[in-house]
């Protein structure tokens, strides 16, 4: 067991499946959230929204993310931003790309023991979400 500098305590191993499929990276989000991570700013909080919306209504259909669309479309507006085109296609950028600054934030959160054997790493391996020592990373 580990805890992460703000006192979760973590197991190593698979924290999420790949059975999570296009989910997983939303799935993150929440993960992060549950470990304490807060948006930095309202686009980040837009993003957030999106990924649990889509949570919410997962399915064998995209979309469902109409709610974080019009709070995107109006931030976007309200900021002078060019507006896309597809915003669905947009949050699931925007979604891929915060769920690599939350995988980075999480990393931050575990100590350094100095040790390659004892110091853990959040990654992603073969679809599944792991945390692991650097020295399984290594082999791997």
């Amino acid at each position: 067991m580990l805890t992460t500098t703000l006192g979760h305590e973590v197991e190593p191993g698979c924290w999420i499946d790949g059975h999570w499929g296009r989910y997983g990276q939303a799935r993150l989000i929440q993960l992060a959230s549950d470990l304490g991570w807060e948006h930095s700013d309202r686009f980040d909080e837009i993003i957030f929204l999106a990924a649990i919306e889509q949570l919410d209504h997962m399915g064998p259909e995209l979309g469902h993310m109409e709610y974080a669309a019009q709070l995107l479309f109006d931030w976007l507006g309200d900021n002078g931003r060019r507006i896309p085109d597809d915003l669905e296609a947009e949050l699931l950028y925007a979604i891929q790309e915060l769920a690599t600054d939350v995988l980075d934030w999480m990393n931050n959160q575990l100590p350094d023991t100095g040790s390659d054997d004892t110091t853990y790493e959040w990654g992603w391996h073969e679809g599944e979400l792991m945390l692991w020592p650097y020295s399984t990373w290594r082999e791997d």
